[in-house]
Parts: C-alpha cells; sequence; structure tokens
C-alpha cells in the first residue's frame, strides 16, 4: 500500500515497529506498491531495535540492521533522529534515486546514518549506470557516512546531491566516505561531501551501548 491510499508515509509501512528493544530475525518484509508515491516496508519509531538477516524491499522509505537485504529507490532509507547502523547489508537500487535522504535539522539532533562494510548495486531489472546517489540532504544537517562499502556503477561520480535546486540544504550536512571500492567510489564528489582519514567506530552511533545488539551475528 502507498501513502497515497494509506493517508502518510508511516501507514504505508508493511511493518510498524515501535517496541522498545524489537529484535526481528530471518524475516522478508516487502511493500508491492511499486514507482509512484513513498510506499514503506519498515517503519522503525522505537529505540534500540536489532533486525538480523532480514529482507526489506520497498519504494522511497526505512537502529541495528545486521546482514540484512534491503531494497528500494527514491530515499529509501529515511528519518529524523534515529541513530542507524547498517553492518554488512546487502543494499540494492531498484531506479533512479538515492539511497539514503537523512532528516537531522539540526546540530543538537542526533541522528546519525553509518553504512559499514556492505554492498551497494543494481537491484535485478534495474541497468541505470551513474544515475543514483549515496544520499541526499532531507533536512540541512543531514550526517551519513558510507565507510568500507563496495559500490557499483549504479553509484554516480558525484557521491552525493543536493536535495533540490531551489532547496540544496547543503549548509551544514555531513557526507562523509572512507575505505569504499568498487567503479561508483570514484569520481569527482560534490563540494559538500568529504572523505575521512579513518573508519568511523560503529560503536560510536550507538553512544557507545551495544548491549541490545547481537554482535556474534553482527560480526561472527
Amino acid at each position: 500500500m502507498g501513502a497515497d491510499i494509506a493517508g502518510n508515509n508511516e501507514l504505508s509501512a508493511t511493518v510498524q515497529s515501535r517496541s522498545v528493544g524489537l529484535k526481528m530475525y530471518n524475516i522478508i518484509v516487502k511493500n508491492t506498491r511499486g514507482k509512484g508515491v513513498q510506499a514503506l516496508a519498515l517503519s522503525a519509531y522505537a529505540d534500540k531495535q536489532g533486525f538480523y538477516g532480514c529482507t526489506f524491499v520497498g519504494y522511497q522509505g526505512y537502529q541495528v540492521y545486521g546482514k540484512c537485504y534491503i531494497e528500494g529507490a527514491t530515499d529509501f532509507i529515511f528519518g529524523q533522529t534515529a541513530r542507524a547502523l547498517f553492518s554488512q547489508c546487502v543494499i540494492r537500487i531498484s531506479g533512479d534515486g538515492w539511497v539514503t535522504a537523512n532528516g537531522r535539522d539540526s546540530s543538537l539532533n542526533p541522528s546519525y546514518y553509518l553504512i559499514d562494510k556492505s554492498s551497494i548495486a543494481a537491484a535485478s531489472g534495474y541497468t541505470g549506470v551513474g544515475r543514483s546517489y549515496l544520499g541526499r540532504p532531507w533536512r540541512n544537517y543531514a550526517r551519513v557516512v558510507v565507510q568500507r562499502t563496495v559500490l557499483s556503477n549504479v553509484i554516480s561520480g558525484a557521491g552525493w546531491s543536493q536535495w533540490s535546486s531551489s532547496s540544496p540544504n547543503t549548509d551544514h550536512v555531513s557526507f562523509q566516505e572512507y575505505g569504499n571500492t568498487g567503479d561508483g567510489a570514484s569520481g569527482a564528489r560534490v563540494s559538500f561531501s568529504s572523505k575521512l582519514s579513518g573508519a568511523v567506530n560503529p560503536k560510536s552511533i550507538l553512544d557507545g551501548d551495544t548491549s541490545w545488539v547481537d554482535l556474534g551475528y553482527v560480526y561472527q
């Protein structure tokens, strides 16, 4: 179901997760609405949620995701306040667009996305080369790091993009990369992105508290 029928983005989600400490293993979650409107596979609205070995397939729309399969097209990993770690995930792009759309709106907002040791490539049936981006800033303080990840040629040489020509939202963004490989890891990146001198410690995304994370699953 899409947001056009459900009434809003959240209600379009196949799964709405609001339980603190939720753990989900080996579940396939799909929203089959397709192109045209936002159609979420997962809406996660609670702290210390872990998703392991899961598959999420949506169209426009998604704080530990370990060894998950995530597929979408336009801004399919998005949110406003979550600190989300995507570790060893298979991320597939099904149409021209952006992987992330972080909505961090101030320097005090904790939101932070880290994609680590993953792969980003075209989904089956999508042949776009250089027509997708790692992310764009939904709000002016967007913060995303992509590191130690294999990027296929589906990713533009620019790497990242502004929100729109009328609202670029790039004044205070933090779009960073480290140690990425593949055809999509090269090219003249946009001026509002940067390269890190070292990898971000995944635990820092979670403020050092990993007591609720199944580290054995994520890092075995």
